[in-house]
């Protein structure tokens, strides 16, 4: 059985950032997903550069995207649960990441059809906060391991 903090509503131990930091994960996330649906189901007002752009990507970036987005997501759930596979889901994120914008910058030319500099800085603030919600994913693991360790015999 787990006992709650009658105060708190938050399980003994657990540090109040966890909260704060999913649930601003989630948002930031759910603002990625929103958007990968919208551009999906064309429910965004594209001009034609951009929908070509995104009609003529090839599956294999498409399934990066896809990949980076989701797992996202995921790991921003899994760190309001206190999973240990937050962690590997934001590791997930960013390889995608990786192989999606290396597409769109790199191969497509995506940089200069979504509004060159600016598209590049909101990328590049898209990998720091991923980079950084890993790196406290694998903190609260840790976190986690120890707080089960004396449990563990």
């Amino acid at each position: 059985m787990m006992l709650i903090d009658e105060d708190t509503g938050m399980k003994p131990g657990t540090p109040w950032h966890v909260w704060w930091v999913g649930a601003l994960a989630t948002l930031w996330n759910a603002g990625g997903a929103w958007n990968y649906i919208a551009v999906q189901t064309r429910a965004l007002a594209m001009s034609e550069p951009v929908r070509t752009f995104y009609d003529e990507m090839p599956l294999w970036a498409e399934a990066a995207w896809t990949v980076a987005i989701w797992a996202s997501v995921a790991g921003s759930v899994l760190i309001l649960a206190r999973s240990r596979y937050a962690a590997p889901c934001f590791l997930a994120s960013l390889a995608a990441m990786a192989i999606s914008f290396f597409h769109n910058i790199a191969l497509a030319n995506g940089a200069e059809i979504a509004g060159g500099a600016g598209y590049l800085a909101f990328t590049a603030l898209i990998v720091v906060i991923a980079i950084g919600l890993y790196l406290y994913a694998r903190w609260l693991k840790g976190w986690a391991d120890k707080r089960a360790a004396p449990n563990a015999a």
